[in-house]
C-alpha cells in the first residue's frame, strides 16, 4: 500500500507543473502583454511606428548588417597584398586554411586602409576581415573580424558623421558579438614626428575609440535606417534578451515562482541608437 501511496505522490509531482502551465498560460501571456504595451507606450511615436514596420525572417540568418551604409572603396589587385605585409592566406586553430579573396584600400578623415577579405565559398563560418591603419610608411592592422562575409567594415552614418568600423565576431552557437569604432582625431592629427623611422613603436589601438557594443541573437538583426528622417541613419539591433526585472519580478510574485523557474525565459527585443556627435544614445528598446 505504501508503495502505491509514495507512486502516485511522486506522479503528481511529475504532472503538477504541467497542468499548472496549461491553467495559467493564458493569463500569463496576458499579463506579459500588458506590460510589454506600457513598455512600449513610453518610447517615442517615431521610434514605435519604426518599430512595428520592421519585417525580418523568423527563420533567417542575419550575421552580416542589414542595409549598411557603402563606404567607398577601390578594389586593388590580390597580387600587391604581399607588398603591403598583407598575408595571402588565413590560418585558423582548425588548421583550416582560407585564402585572401578580396583586398580594398579606402581613405577618410586624414588616414589610409587597407580592408581584406577571406572567404570559403562552401562555408561563411570560416570568413574573416581585417582592416589595416596606413601608420608611416606601414599599413598595421587595426582590427580582425571573423564568422561571416565582411564581418569589418567601414562606414559613415549620414554626409556629417565620422567614419565608423563594425567589427563582427560569431564563433558558433547562438550569440554573434559587434562592437563599433571610431578614429581617435587628435591622435592622427598628432602623430609623433619620428613615426616614419620608428612605426613598430605605434599602437594602432591607440589611433581609435569604441562607441558601442551589440550583442545578436543568432536570428536577430543589426539594421541600418534613418528613423526620424534628419539625414543621419540610426543602428537598430534586434535580438533577445532576459525578461526584464521588473516583468520578472512581477511574474514571480504572482505565480509564486522562483529564480530556477524562471532560468532560460527570453522575448525578442529592439535597441535603437542615435549618434549625438559625440556617443550613441539609446532611445530605448522595443519588446515584441
Amino acid at each position: 500500500m505504501k508503495k502505491i501511496v509514495f507512486f502516485l505522490a511522486a506522479l503528481a509531482v511529475i504532472l503538477a507543473p504541467r497542468a499548472w502551465s496549461a491553467m495559467t498560460k493564458v493569463a500569463w501571456e496576458e499579463m506579459t502583454q500588458v506590460w510589454v504595451a506600457q513598455h512600449n507606450s513610453k518610447l517615442t511615436p517615431e521610434v514605435q511606428r519604426y518599430m512595428k514596420a520592421i519585417k525580418v525572417g523568423k527563420s533567417s540568418f542575419h550575421h552580416a548588417s542589414l542595409h549598411r551604409p557603402k563606404y567607398p572603396m577601390r578594389g586593388m589587385a590580390l597580387s600587391v597584398a604581399e607588398k603591403f605585409g598583407i598575408p595571402m592566406e588565413m590560418h585558423r586553430e582548425n588548421d583550416t586554411v582560407t585564402p585572401l579573396t578580396a583586398l580594398y584600400n579606402a581613405k577618410g578623415a586624414g588616414a589610409s586602409f587597407l580592408i581584406a577579405d577571406y572567404t570559403d565559398e562552401y562555408d561563411d563560418d570560416v570568413s574573416t576581415s581585417d582592416i589595416y591603419i596606413k601608420i608611416g610608411l606601414h599599413y598595421e592592422l587595426l582590427f580582425h573580424g571573423q564568422g561571416y562575409r565582411e564581418c569589418a567594415r567601414l562606414f559613415k552614418l549620414g554626409k556629417t558623421s565620422p567614419i565608423f568600423f563594425e567589427i563582427g565576431n560569431y564563433g558558433g552557437g547562438s550569440r554573434c558579438d559587434k562592437a563599433f569604432y571610431i578614429l581617435n582625431q587628435d591622435a592622427v592629427k598628432n602623430m609623433p614626428n619620428d613615426v616614419y623611422e620608428h612605426h613598430e613603436a605605434v599602437k594602432p589601438e591607440d589611433y581609435i575609440q569604441p562607441v558601442l557594443q551589440l550583442n545578436n541573437w543568432i536570428e536577430g538583426y543589426t539594421l541600418y535606417k534613418d528613423v526620424d528622417k534628419d539625414g543621419m541613419a540610426e543602428i537598430v539591433n534586434g535580438t533577445e534578451v532576459e525578461y526584464p526585472a521588473d516583468l520578472k519580478a512581477k511574474l514571480k510574485s504572482t505565480f509564486t515562482l522562483d529564480d530556477n523557474d524562471m532560468a532560460g525565459l527570453n522575448r525578442k527585443s529592439a535597441s535603437i541608437y542615435k549618434w549625438n556627435g559625440t556617443k550613441f544614445d539609446d532611445l530605448g528598446d522595443y519588446f515584441y
